[in-house]
């Protein structure tokens, strides 16, 4: 058969393709829900020395309580719930309807402190009013921990560049501490997770200063430092919270509202990313490295933007900082609580897939695919999805080389002998 006439045939069959690959769709979306079927392998680990990172692809309120019960944590004390309460008038902070029944439930108190550029949020009077318009008094009490001033804890990392951190004084009243962070881009970090809400979250006006200049100054122009000590210093002192709170810390991020800009930002850009859904651990390296991964897997795709941002801060340089100071790991088991199974990522390996009953083998390393054992009229197809829908299709012979897979695209097979069957997932090397 030639090769024209393969394709032709193979046309005929993509309707059948459709059918079967519905299954294996990188990012599926539904009303409330993206499926997630593949991240990116590079720090995703099945060590069981790893720490977890627990994943629902719901975003509800039940949703956020479940990843809660399912990290097992034993409050002690009085709770605070550190969220940001967003800048007026059009941020993406977390919707109050959103975490009601989590805070509720573990009977916290939701924390702030102030901010150290201005705005709506930059006195206590102030941000006050901000947490009554924004709803967040509605459902639980409100801590602007810096309204009496700060109090000075030690960075004690070995490595750090800081040594010393101005957190709200209020937080001595607390004895465990969620961090629930709203997941985005930033446009001076990156992007903001776990630790920018467990550093410039948790320091008080004069704290923010201190760590953005990267401990050269509190007040005055904050913003004029080194960058990299800027990302450095948020690790050191995320570093010295989990200290102050002798660990009894858990860390929670909602991938959702995917802007590029950060909360505290009352005009951030519209969001060009779909959402994800929500990640919690333990380790909160783990866990920022865990939603960067998924935001990396669609870089080439509606994730591009937010990308270049998070590059054109060096803000993958936060997580490295903070594995050299102890703070974490990049390093992470991956582990699907809608399933209750851990998500694996096929590995690329030296070692072809057989297929004994059809004495078919198959190797894909390094950009390049290699096959062995089919019939003279094989034709392989090579199938991109985007939410649910084949963007792309590419009809090729058995002996096709150099195929650019990303992670998420199937590789299908189909000749008279075999119909149509899946091959092998790709994963990018």
């Amino acid at each position: 058969m030639t090769k024209t006439a393969s394709f032709k045939k193979a046309m005929v069959f993509l309707t059948a393709i459709v059918t079967i690959c519905v299954g294996f769709t990188a990012f599926t979306k539904t009303e409330n829900k993206t499926v997630v079927y593949a991240v990116d392998a590079e720090y995703q680990t099945n060590d069981p020395n790893a720490p977890a990172v627990y994943m629902t692809t719901e975003i509800t309120p039940e949703s956020l309580v479940r990843i809660y019960e399912t990290l097992g944590f034993e409050a002690e004390g009085n709770v605070a719930v550190k969220i940001s309460t967003g800048e007026p008038p059009n941020s993406n902070y977390l919707r109050p309807e959103l975490i009601k029944d989590l805070v509720q439930g573990v009977d916290g108190t939701i924390v702030e402190c102030n901010t150290a550029y201005g705005g709506r949020r930059s006195s206590t009077a102030l941000h006050k009013q901000v947490a009554e318009d924004h709803g967040f008094t509605e459902i639980a009490d409100v801590d602007i921990m810096d309204e009496n001033g700060s109090i000075e804890i030690p960075v004690n990392a070995k490595g750090a560049i800081i040594h010393k951190n101005y957190v709200g004084a209020n937080l001595k009243n607390y004895g465990s501490l969620i961090t629930l962070s709203h997941f985005k881009g930033h446009s001076m970090a990156g992007y903001g997770g776990a630790i920018k809400n467990m550093s410039i979250g948790i320091a008080s006006s004069e704290g923010k200063g201190w760590i953005h200049s990267g401990g050269t100054r509190k007040t005055g122009n904050i913003f004029s430092g080194d960058q990299d000590a800027f990302l450095e210093a948020m690790g050191d002192a995320t570093s010295s919270v989990i200290d102050f709170f002798n660990g009894k810390v858990v860390y929670i991020n909602v991938m959702n509202r995917l802007s590029v800009d950060c909360d505290c930002s009352g005009y951030p850009s519209e969001p060009d990313m779909h959402d994800i859904g929500i990640l919690a651990s333990y380790d909160p390296v783990a866990l920022d490295q865990a939603c960067l991964d998924l935001i990396y897997a669609q870089k080439d795709g509606d994730g591009a933007s937010l990308v270049r941002r998070i590059e054109r801060q060096n803000g993958l340089h936060t997580p490295e900082h903070a594995v050299e100071i102890g703070l974490g790991s990049r390093s992470y088991q991956f582990v699907d609580i809608d399933t209750d199974q851990p998500t694996e990522t096929e590995q690329p390996s030296e070692t072809p897939t057989e297929r004994p009953d059809r004495n078919v083998t198959m190797s894909y390393k390094n950009g390049t695919l290699t096959i062995s054992g089919l019939e003279a009229n094989a034709v392989l197809i090579h199938a991109s999805y985007s939410d649910g829908v084949l963007t792309n299709v590419k009809i090729l012979d058995a002996e096709t080389q150099d195929i650019n897979a990303a992670i998420g695209d199937k590789f299908f097979l189909w000749s008279s002998i075999y119909d149509i069957f899946p091959l092998c997932d790709a994963v990018t090397v």
